[in-house]
């Protein structure tokens, strides 16, 4: 058959691009464990029949290694591995192939397995990023600077408990991407077209040698179900704009010099000699940016369509869920590359401003004066309208300052110490604090919980390469 030529130019062509580049492999994969359970039936029990299969097995191997032209005459991957098949291993031995195998519950099984590939080098990628920030905030844990809420300075903290706090969030990220991954671990294989087949396919064998956790239990939902793709692209959109959050950050530090990024992360201007742009930061920002616009697509292919096997979930979407995930990886290693190339300079983040600690004194006055705190906010304010009427700042408030807006008597080195950034840190030493020893505490619970994050994707990691080298020796042939 030939198909027409704007259906093989924008569908056709595209898919098998695709296909050929991130799904070949799965495909074989899948192909092979069917065959292997195909050779349990009774119907395959002949000696005849058993060295079809043998012959079958074998060409599907080589076809890793064997470079297919898109055939005219062929719509898709699956396609044309099977007429390469015919052809080597003979059309009766290539039949075993397509006995209960449907190109739906096939192509579905490839798109979760490279899912999880997709899903375990993403974490990875996170953990290492987590590593940087880590190791960031042990080296400043004493690095105080003013944070800023509704952007306008707000209270002093420390660069290590805004670092950690981040890392926090990306931890969050990296158990929802393996609650996703124990969700997408479950084998479509052998629901066929939708209703499963009347051989007695062994599923559960299927999905024992792919490396997954079960089958999927409903033959129906193995092909029509796409909430596994929608509940990775949440994620994906999750993480790209935690991770955006931090980078505009960055980039404001990087304009005063807080945060400096050496002259291979930087470019300089066409025409003024003294600019060191942290340009590889913009650029960190912009692919973030396009990681939700790929994920929607996952999210529009699946909206107010029938609960059943269609093309928009299937191949029409598999492209953008792809480019997501190389998306977002790419960011996350140049942001990594960023924290771990570039440094802080404390000195630049130092807290000017003695406005911002300007609630410890507030809780100053309730904690050892007994002044009610709305009374001790009140206060305080009108300390620091009366001091700015006068052109002073808050850092120069006097104990008859204080008294003149009607606040109790209170010692000058009280009111100095209150309003101490650097005092205001080590006051906040309960759980979740900026203290010095609370949040090196905070770091080396961090760094451990890190390290066994690093041994469960080794876990993972090698649980796949067990499958991959299993499979591919045929040692589950009975």
């Amino acid at each position: 058959m030939t198909w027409h030529e704007a259906y093989r130019r924008h569908v056709l062509d595209p898919y098998y691009t695709h296909s050929a580049a991130y799904l070949g492999g799965y495909l074989l994969d899948a192909m092979i464990a069917h065959v292997l359970a195909v050779r349990n039936l009774p119907l395959a029990a002949a000696p005849e029949a058993q060295a079809d299969i043998r012959r079958l097995l074998g060409a599907l191997e080589r076809l890793r290694t064997t470079p297919l032209a898109h055939a005219p005459a062929t719509p898709d991957l699956y396609t044309t591995y099977v007429h390469a098949l015919e052809c080597e291993a003979g059309p009766r031995a290539a039949s075993y192939l397509r006995l209960g195998l449907s190109r739906n519950d096939l192509d579905m099984t490839a798109y979760r397995m490279h899912a999880r590939e997709l899903v375990l080098s993403l974490a990875k990628d996170l953990v290492r990023l987590r590593t940087a920030l880590l190791a960031h905030a042990g080296r400043h844990v004493c690095t105080v600077f003013v944070a800023q809420t509704h952007h306008r300075p707000a209270q002093p903290t420390t660069l290590a408990h805004y670092l950690a706090a981040v890392d926090a969030m990306i931890e969050r990220d990296l158990r929802r991407l393996l609650q996703a991954l124990r969700r997408l671990n479950e084998c479509p294989l052998g629901a066929a077209a939708l209703g499963g087949t009347s051989y007695g396919l062994d599923r559960t064998l299927t999905a024992r040698l792919l490396g997954f956790g079960r089958p999927v239990a409903n033959t129906l939902d193995a092909v029509a179900a796409s909430d596994w793709e929608l509940e990775l692209s949440g994620i994906l959109s999750t993480v790209a704009v935690g991770l955006s959050r931090l980078v505009a950050d960055l980039i404001s530090w990087a304009a005063g010099d807080a945060f400096v990024l050496p002259p291979t992360l930087c470019e300089g201007s066409s025409i003024m000699p003294h600019k060191r742009n942290p340009v590889a930061l913009e650029h960190v920002r912009a692919t973030l940016a396009r990681v939700p616009a790929h994920a929607q697509a996952a999210v529009f292919s699946s909206h107010n369509i029938p609960f059943s096997d269609h093309n928009d979930f299937g191949p029409d979407v598999q492209d953008a869920l792809t480019r997501s995930f190389a998306e977002l990886r790419g960011a996350a290693e140049l942001l990594t590359v960023c924290l771990e190339e570039g440094t802080f300079d404390a000195r630049q983040l130092a807290p000017e401003d003695a406005d911002a600690a300007s609630t410890e004194l507030a809780d100053h006055l309730t904690r050892c004066y007994a002044v009610p705190f709305g009374d001790a906010h009140r206060l305080v304010g009108a300390l620091g309208d009366r001091l700015r009427c006068g052109g002073r700042g808050l850092a120069e408030a006097s104990p008859d300052d204080l008294t003149a807006v009607g606040g109790p008597p209170v010692p000058a080195e009280e009111i100095r110490a209150a309003l101490n950034a650097r005092e205001f840190v080590r006051r906040r030493c309960e759980l979740g604090g900026p203290e010095q020893g609370v949040m090196e505490d905070h770091i080396r619970r961090a760094t451990r919980r890190l390290h066994a994050w690093q041994e469960r994707l080794g876990q993972i990691e090698a649980a796949l390469r067990h499958y991959r080298d299993s499979l591919r020796h045929h040692k589950e042939a009975p």
